[in-house]
């Protein structure tokens, strides 16, 4: 646990440098936080992240060549007491209880993130966890109905979801595929996983069923 009287060293990771300008910016004036180290792929990071000694790692959960959710899995197998806080600029009930469950500390919404990562990073480095109230009430709407295991779209990957609210927000294959760093053709793959898992038969149906269920990126 880190002291708040301490200095709180902080790494991120994200691959578009307007927003890493951007969480620089806000901690300029924080005279507790220090962002130590910066990088813009899963690579660098992994390379780095076991020669030093951080607090608190802001991790996007889409670098260019992994999957946040993901990499937060692999470093907590070496480093389980680096507090991880994925950031995401999909809508957070969609990947906040999966980043939650893979041992990430908090999840924040890059839509509302400079009001946010603040308070988060301040947050988790103490070792509490970090929800927005609007996640909350929404966990726990999900609890009450019980019916999160009913849903198809619960038996999906990380990616595979990933690619799901993408369709849902009427993204083509090759923009998924820009986003996302991959082929078209793995896309195409992705699809046809989603369609068998989910028991659907094209990709209207696939989008229908994202807008339905609010999975939109």
């Amino acid at each position: 646990m880190t002291s708040i009287d301490e200095h709180i060293n902080v790494a991120i990771a994200d691959d578009h440098p307007i927003v890493l300008l951007g969480i620089r910016a806000l901690f300029e004036k924080n005279n507790i936080v220090r962002i130590t180290h910066e990088f813009s792929d899963t690579a660098s990071l992994l390379h780095a992240f076991n020669r030093n000694n951080w607090d608190v790692l802001i991790l996007d959960i889409d670098l260019k060549d992994g999957n946040g959710v993901e990499i937060t899995k692999q470093i907590l197998q070496f480093k389980p007491k680096l507090h991880i806080l994925i950031m995401s600029g999909y809508p957070e009930h969609n990947f906040a209880l999966r980043a939650m469950k893979a041992g990430a500390k908090g999840y924040v919404n890059k839509a509302t993130m400079l009001e946010q990562l603040e308070d988060a990073v301040m947050q988790v480095a103490k070792g509490d966890l970090y929800i927005s109230h609007n996640l909350a009430q929404r966990l726990a709407m999900e609890v009450i109905r019980n019916n999160h295991s009913e849903e198809a779209h619960s038996v999906l990957s990380d990616r595979e979801l990933q690619v799901l609210c993408l369709y849902g927000a009427g993204r083509s294959n090759q923009e998924i595929a820009e986003q996302l760093h991959i082929s078209a053709k793995t896309v195409s793959t992705y699809r046809g996983r989603l369609m068998e898992k989910m028991n659907l038969d094209n990709t209207s149906e696939l989008i229908a069923y994202a807008i339905n269920h609010d999975l939109i990126a």
